[in-house]
């Protein structure tokens, strides 16, 4: 995976956050958005590791069992018992990609809520605690009036791909009965999610499992891009 524009437009902004004084000891009501934000940034890399290795894995399973199918051969208990312990950690690890990708977004947002704050806007306070709330339309509406209409403008353009994002977690966290591993038309181990009409696999709806986490890191790379040089100051 590439984490070249990660990494840049990750330390930029760790670089603001210290020019904030978020890098400060936690305030009196205890938020240390700082530590919370260099967390993410560990866990993202451990995390993406461990999906690519399961992915690599998985493969070569793949390629023993046609081996063995071709030459009639049974596949070894051992190996079976391997390919299970791979599917589980591959959900595992895409299932922490997601949680804690969302924990990542809602410190982001508290750090943009704060920021007003310290730049002395005293509507600050009208700013939801999480990415989910800046989604709803109407409250972003409140942060455009109340708070600053150029700003939360360009946010707003740079979040609309969480609600997809929204998708793919409740689809794995909570409808995990619906959602099946298969391959993209392309080969790439994927997902789908599937429902009471969807029969089949393989259509345009599979997504391609690291094809979508890069997705998911280019688009914070944008969005923190974005937040380096439009937070208030």
């Amino acid at each position: 995976m590439d984490f070249e524009r990660f990494e840049e437009e990750f330390s930029n902004l760790k670089a603001v956050f210290k020019q904030k004084g978020f890098a400060q000891k936690p305030n009196a009501s205890g938020q240390n958005v700082f530590s919370k934000f260099l967390d993410y940034h560990l866990q993202v890399l451990i995390i993406t590791s461990r999906l690519e290795q399961g992915i690599v894995d998985h493969d070569s399973f793949s390629k023993y069992i046609f081996e063995c199918l071709k030459n009639k051969i049974e596949p070894s208990d051992a190996e079976m018992e391997n390919s299970i312990l791979t599917f589980g950690k591959i959900m595992l690890d895409l299932s922490d990609f997601y949680i804690y990708t969302r924990s990542f977004l809602d410190t982001l947002t508290m750090c943009i809520k704060l920021s007003f704050k310290r730049a002395g806007n005293r509507k600050w306070k009208s700013m939801k605690n999480s990415m989910k709330g800046l989604l709803n339309a109407r409250k972003m509406e409140v942060c455009k009036k109340e708070i600053d209409f150029s700003f939360f403008e360009g946010l707003e353009e740079r979040i609309s791909w969480i609600l997809d994002f929204k998708k793919s977690r409740d689809g794995l966290l909570h409808k995990y009965y619906h959602f099946v591993f298969t391959k993209t038309r392309k080969g790439e181990y994927g997902y789908d999610i599937m429902n009471g009409t969807k029969t089949s696999w393989g259509t345009d709806t599979v997504r391609g499992i690291l094809t979508e986490v890069q997705s998911v890191i280019d688009n914070l790379s944008d969005l923190m891009e974005y937040l380096s040089g439009n937070l208030p100051t």
